[in-house]
């Protein structure tokens, strides 16, 4: 997981000879075209990113919010627990005291972008350039976002470029080994991660591609080794947990994974990665409720993420609760109405639910969303047959409940007929009986 630094004080960056180069490279990002949230463009109507003359002192008014600020973030990182509506406002209010205090707009960007906004985090960044080229931390942020994103091409173009303009710049070395090891290049990565570390020995960054890179190669050892070397830079430090339980995890000691979740989370509660582990965890032990309580702690973190939400219905479908699975596809729906699996879901539910038309219809629909391309022995194809058997059996079902009730009824009516034909019987039997009775002797 990448977590982006934010800068509490004026750091300035040597331009040297590469202030050209920076412009130049950087100048086609200002030329595509974003979109923007409202942030944004109130940002960009009070003209917050306007170029200054960099020689005048930055406002003390402006320094004092922003100190005001970095105390609250202080505050923050302490209590492990981020107001980020709150620390937005007092940076934005210290940028909008002097624009040219940069280090708040890219403390706005990585605000931002711990919120999962990369869109509004990018405008900040590349808005902090176009004032200061200088500013590194933004330009390896841009890396940062575009590996988030999963453009790996991207990133390694941007920090590679960055590396060069920088060549005293440990982070984007970091983030290039970061890079490489994604690209499953791990000589390369493990080599970046080292010339960042000769740059600055504290670079978390750095370690944390080195854990990465072993966990790819499976050398679960030589991570634990990293790890423990993070601990003289930061002891308590949210990603090492993290590793360090991908690695339990791959070694296939589950309850130690967990735990070292749990303590991922317990040092950072937004920490998307862990949480998303926990989630996969439960759900692969069955354990319905749990996989609820995790799940639910995916989507506060980011409320549209589908693969949770499908996770949260198939919960809730375990545990019975089918209307409430069913809002779930509803919301997923919402997200992205052509998505083929929750449409077999839903025929799940409906078949549980004891509505074996509908059913069979969205299994239908599912093998459709697929186009047509499932194979001949698919189980959709089994529910199908399994649908249509209840159906089938249901109308045998409703003709011999008919059939009986025909029976019935025509039981009754020859009951009601025989009784009718006795009781006359005997109404005549007694009519005739009387007249030809004998009269009574005489005195």
């Amino acid at each position: 997981m990448n977590h982006s630094k934010f800068f509490t004080g004026r750091q300035l960056c040597d331009l040297r000879c590469k202030w050209i180069v920076l412009v130049c490279m950087f100048a086609w990002m200002f030329a595509c075209k974003t979109t923007e949230s409202a942030t944004q463009a109130s940002l960009s109507q009070d003209g917050n990113l306007e170029q200054t003359d960099s020689d005048k002192e930055i406002s003390t008014k402006a320094r004092l919010l922003f100190e005001d600020a970095n105390k609250t973030l202080e505050a923050a990182r302490k209590a492990n627990a981020y107001d980020f509506a709150a620390l937005e406002r007092k940076y934005k209010a210290a940028f909008q005291a002097d624009n040219r205090l940069v280090e708040a707009a890219y403390n706005l960007g990585v605000l931002a972008q711990m919120q999962n906004r990369a869109a509004e985090a990018e405008s900040y960044y590349k808005g902090v350039l176009k004032q200061r080229p200088d500013f590194s931390a933004a330009a390896v942020n841009l890396g940062v976002l575009a590996i988030n994103a999963g453009d790996l091409g991207k990133a390694q173009s941007i920090l590679e470029a960055a590396a060069d303009i920088y060549p005293d710049d440990a982070e984007s070395r970091a983030q290039l080994a970061n890079v490489y090891a994604r690209l499953g290049d791990a000589n390369r990565a493990i080599q970046s991660a080292r010339e960042s570390l000769y740059r600055d020995p504290q670079n978390l960054s750095a370690y944390k591609a080195m854990m990465a890179t072993y966990l790819s190669i499976k050398q679960y050892d030589l991570l634990r080794l990293v790890a423990a070397r993070v601990k003289d830079v930061r002891k308590d430090d949210p990603d090492t947990a993290y590793y360090l339980g991908l690695a339990a995890l791959g070694e296939g000691k589950d309850a130690d994974a967990k735990a070292l979740f749990l303590r991922t989370l317990e040092l950072y509660s937004g920490h998307f990665d862990a949480a998303v582990e926990l989630a996969k965890m439960e759900l692969r032990y069955e354990n319905s409720e749990s996989a609820e309580t995790a799940l639910r702690r995916v989507l506060q973190m980011d409320g549209r993420n589908i693969p949770a939400l499908v996770g949260l219905a198939v919960s809730y479908r375990e545990l019975g609760q089918l209307d409430k699975a069913m809002q779930i596809y509803d919301e997923i729906d919402k997200l992205n109405p052509n998505q083929p699996e929750t449409a077999f879901n839903r025929g799940v539910i409906l078949s549980k639910k004891g509505e074996p038309e509908k059913a069979i219809e969205y299994f239908k629909k599912y093998i459709q969303l697929l186009g047509g391309r499932t194979v001949v022995d698919h189980p959709v194809y089994a529910n199908i047959r399994q649908e249509e058997a209840v159906i089938l059996k249901r109308e045998e079902d409703r003709r011999a409940a008919e059939e009986e009730k025909r029976q019935e009824e025509k039981r009754q009516l020859e009951e009601k007929k025989q009784k009718e034909e006795e009781l006359h019987k005997v109404q005549a039997e007694a009519k005739g009986g009387g007249s030809n009775a004998q009269p009574g002797a005489g005195k």
